[in-house]
């Protein structure tokens, strides 16, 4: 499924679909909608659509004030422990902070490095590379 948004408004799916006859045979088919196609113009560009809803009061595409502060409520700590994730790894990167790693893992072995974790004490980080 494609959506488009501009300048093309429109839906595309594709699916397949068991062509005609006895035998159990598929081609990929297409469903397409496009905005300009089925209403002969293409619609509104957003911001004359967002300029005309605040002028005739709909705030349906306007976000409230505490739906912000409750977002900014779940953002902010992520923002702050990010950056203290930025700092480490510069402590890291110049030589001021050694992190210990305890076993280095194939990503394809990650059910041996969850049980490296359950069944001993380990000491440091173990890594998964791909």
């Amino acid at each position: 499924m494609t959506l488009r948004i501009q300048p093309d408004d429109g839906i595309s799916i594709a699916f397949d679909a068991k062509r005609a006859g006895t035998q159990v045979r598929t081609m990929t088919v297409q469903a397409n909608f496009s905005y300009q196609t089925s209403f002969g113009s293409k619609g509104s560009v957003a911001y004359e659509t967002l300029l005309l809803d605040s002028m005739c009061g709909d705030a349906t595409l306007f976000t409230r004030r505490d739906e912000v502060e409750a977002e900014w409520r779940i953002i902010t700590p992520i923002e702050e422990a990010w950056a203290q994730v930025a700092e480490l790894a510069d402590l890291v990167a110049r030589g001021e902070l050694e992190v210990p790693i305890a076993g280095v893992f194939a990503l394809d072995d990650v059910r041996d490095a969850h049980r490296e974790l359950e069944l001993r004490h380990t000491r440091g980080k173990l890594v998964l590379r791909p």
